[in-house]
This record gives structure tokens, C-alpha cells and sequence, in this order.
């Protein structure tokens, strides 16, 4: 099989999945029943109640990953300057959001940089359902090729494949996808189109996807929910009935109307209404899927539902603790690709460096309690603990615990520069005091 059948065949099967998590994802998610006969009787519903907490799981989590950029250490200031010009100039903060939700949803996402004949260096987010790498079976973290595809601006498709050495492009004949490789052919260019970089300009985000064991109790959910929403419609307008052997076709179940039964013969009539349903064993039904789903996600529950007021700030990180713990482990997953991408940039840059010495920042992922916080700082520096020591235990990155030492070293130097000077101001009234009594003296 060709790299090309590979690519076309991993794309098209990959892809079915990926719109399936996405679908979840946006809230459009199908009203799944227990029986067909079920299916028969409700499917035709006109309104359509749905209760998506697959965007609450992966929105909590993407909430505490943010990239801020990056710092490159034992690099010139103008190698810091360049990707920091970048991040700036494609407003790379945009698309890392995108990159992460990408990840969480649907298990990968993709960045591609390059670099066109004019300069420009282009550095973009792609989704998971255009792009795949393929890795050497013997060595599973050196990539062999990667694809991309696309549909263009001359409504084909086009598929890209990328090599250390050289980029491949095919292109369809129509502006329909293609049912096989076999529908795509080779672009005939003037020249080569040669990879001078030597590296794979695809770039991976891995981690597990948030929503594939919880898009079956997302269904239990939305079924329970709309049970509920039709139990409700019905105990609003009550179902009353008639036992009687007279003529009540003429009766109008209306709001506001009144009814003149004729009395039957045998005088055994008998007017009554069902009672409406209890909404509150549903929702109760709810509640016991969403402690599922809060143990399944490792998010509070109160994301999901009412937990009590007054919660304590102690209690919140308790109760956030494994979803910052979840959020932590996914900022390392993702740090490792964003390093390979700001080394990669600086290569198209001409200032290459170690991909070691690329760092990346984020941004704090606990909830912040600022005087909780404090206090156990304060309290572990008076115990004579360092003050690095307890910035590092509060979860401050290296960068933040510099910049806060050289603030610190700062502010020293202006007290004593502060200090000097009040010191030199108050000598010189006492000089001039001095002065003032002698002149007095003398006078005298």
C-alpha cells in the first residue's frame, strides 16, 4: 500500500469517530431509546430537551490550560524576541485554545509551521480530522510522513504529505471526495518541492479524549430529561375522563370551560382525572448520573448540579484538587509538542536551538485564594522555610519564582536607595540647624 492509500484510508476511517465527539461536544447529540417500539412511538417528537454536560467536562478542563507563551534560556535576547514577535503576530494564544479543546474532545489535534519563499513563516492549528502523522513501528516517537487534507479554494481535494526530505502534493479531479487514493493524482510542479529543514513540519497533541466514556451516559441523561420535560407537559394539562352511558361528544377538554353532564340511566356516573407524574424522582435520576460523570471526568460535582451554598475556600480546593491534578497532567502532555513547535519556529528563523531550552508558560491552573495563599507562604517563611521553596510548594513555575525574586531584589534597592536619601535629607537640616544656632550664638 502507498503512503498516499494510507493516508487516504486512515483519514476516511478516523474521521467517522472525530465527528461523532465533536457532535457531542456542540450539543448535538441523537435521543437514543431502549426499544425500537419506543423509538416508534416518541421519535417524532416536535421539541428537542437536552442537558449537555459533555461540553462542561471539557470546558473545565480546558479553563486551566493556558499557554502564555514561551521563554527560550541560554538563548540571545533576540532569539527570545523573535518567538515572542510570532506569538504575537499570529496570536498563537488563539489558536493553542483551540489546539488543547481539539485534544480534549477528540483525543488529537495538529500545528503546522512553515516557511514560504518570501520569509513568511506561517504557524497554524489544524484539526484532527485533517491531519495524521504515521510513526516508524521499531522507533514509535520518530515520525515516517504526515497528511493533510483538505478542500481547496479551486473546490478540490487536495492531500499533502509531508517528508523530512520533500512535501508531495496530490489533487483531485472534481470538487467531490474522491471514494478512493486512486481518485487523486500527483500536481506537477516546476520544481521539487523540497523540505530544507529536515524535520517533519507536523506537529501532534495527544492525550485520551474526555467524552468516550461518558457519551453513553450523556444519552441516559438527555433520555431522562426529556421523560421528565413529557411527565411535566402532561401533569400540566390534566387527563380527565368520564364513565357515563351517556352522549359526551360534545364535551371540550378546554381551559376555563365548564361541563353538563347528562345523567345516565343507571345513575352511575363517574367523573375523575389522572394524577401528574412526580418530576422529582427524575431528576433525582439525574443527580445520580451526574455523580457518574463527576467520578468518571474528575470534575465537582457542583459543575454539574446544586451541591449547597457556602462552600468553604479549603473545601473548593479540596473538592478541585482532581481536576487540577487532571489539568496538570495534560499541561505536560501538551508541553512537550509546543516545545518541538517554538524550537521548529526558531529553526524557520534561522536561530536554532536546543528544543531542551525551550520553555513553555502557563498559566495557574489551582483557584487562586490570594489570602489562604498568603498566609501559608508567610507561615512557612517565618518556620524558616525559603521563600522560593514555598512559592515552588504553592505551584509558582520557575519564571514566575525569578520574576519574583528580582522584584524583591528591586524593591530592597530602592528601600535602602529610599533610605539613604531621607537619611542624607534629615543630616542636612541638622547641618543647617547647627549652622543657624551658631550664627545666634555669635550674634549674641
Amino acid at each position: 500500500m502507498s503512503d498516499l492509500e494510507k493516508a487516504f484510508t486512515t483519514l476516511t476511517k478516523k474521521n467517522g469517530g472525530i465527528t461523532r465527539r465533536n457532535n457531542y461536544y456542540n450539543g448535538d447529540q441523537p435521543l437514543v431509546y431502549s426499544s425500537n417500539r419506543l423509538a416508534e412511538i416518541f421519535g417524532n417528537s416536535l421539541a428537542s430537551f437536552k442537558l449537555n454536560w459533555c461540553s462542561v467536562v471539557v470546558d473545565s478542563t480546558l479553563d486551566r490550560i493556558d499557554l502564555k507563551g514561551f521563554d527560550v534560556v541560554k538563548a540571545t535576547a533576540e532569539a527570545n524576541n523573535k518567538l515572542d514577535g510570532i506569538w504575537n503576530q499570529y496570536h498563537l494564544e488563539l489558536d493553542a485554545e483551540e489546539v488543547h479543546k481539539d485534544a480534549l474532545v477528540t483525543s488529537e489535534s495538529y500545528v503546522i509551521a512553515w516557511k514560504r519563499e518570501d520569509g513568511t513563516i506561517d504557524v497554524y492549528h489544524n484539526k484532527s480530522s485533517m491531519c495524521h502523522i504515521f510513526y516508524d513501528p521499531d522507533y514509535p516517537k520518530e515520525k515516517k510522513f504526515a497528511a493533510k487534507w483538505f478542500f481547496g479554494t479551486d473546490d478540490k481535494w487536495h492531500i499533502t504529505l509531508y517528508y523530512r526530505d520533500r512535501l508531495e502534493y496530490y489533487r483531485s479531479s472534481s470538487k467531490e471526495m474522491p471514494s478512493a487514493a486512486s481518485g487523486f493524482s500527483r500536481v506537477k510542479l516546476d520544481k521539487p518541492a523540497t523540505n530544507p529543514f529536515g524535520e517533519i513540519p507536523v506537529f501532534h497533541f495527544k492525550c485520551p479524549s474526555e467524552l468516550d466514556d461518558l457519551m453513553t451516559v450523556q444519552d441516559a441523561i438527555n433520555k431522562t430529561f426529556v421523560d421528565m420535560m413529557v411527565a411535566g407537559e402532561f401533569g400540566s394539562f390534566k387527563q380527565r375522563f368520564i364513565i357515563s352511558d351517556s352522549d359526551t361528544t360534545q364535551l371540550k377538554n378546554v381551559p376555563g370551560g365548564v361541563w353538563s353532564i347528562p345523567k345516565s340511566e343507571d345513575g352511575k356516573d363517574q367523573v375523575g382525572e389522572f394524577s401528574g407524574e412526580d418530576l422529582t424522582k427524575f431528576w433525582n435520576a439525574v443527580e445520580g448520573m451526574a455523580n457518574y460523570v463527576s467520578i468518571k471526568s474528575r470534575i465537582p460535582k457542583f459543575y454539574l448540579t446544586e451541591v449547597g451554598a457556602g462552600i468553604s475556600g479549603d473545601a473548593l480546593i479540596a473538592m478541585e484538587a482532581p481536576l487540577v491534578h487532571k489539568a496538570e497532567k495534560r499541561i505536560r502532555q501538551f508541553s512537550a509538542t509546543w516545545q518541538e513547535v517554538g524550537a521548529f519556529i526558531l529553526k524557520l528563523s534561522d536561530m536554532p536551538v536546543n528544543q531542551a531550552n525551550v520553555v513553555t508558560l502557563w498559566g495557574r491552573v489551582k483557584s487562586e485564594q490570594p489570602l489562604a495563599e498568603t498566609q501559608a507562604i508567610n507561615f512557612g517563611v517565618s518556620s524558616g522555610l525559603a521563600l522560593k521553596t514555598m512559592l515552588r510548594r504553592q505551584g509558582w513555575n520557575k519564571v514566575e519564582i525569578q520574576q519574583a525574586m528580582d522584584d524583591l531584589e528591586e524593591q530592597k534597592k530602592m528601600d535602602a536607595s529610599l533610605s539613604k536619601t531621607l537619611l542624607d535629607v534629615v543630616r542636612k537640616r541638622q547641618a543647617d540647624a547647627n549652622v543657624t544656632g551658631l550664627e545666634d550664638l555669635t550674634d549674641a
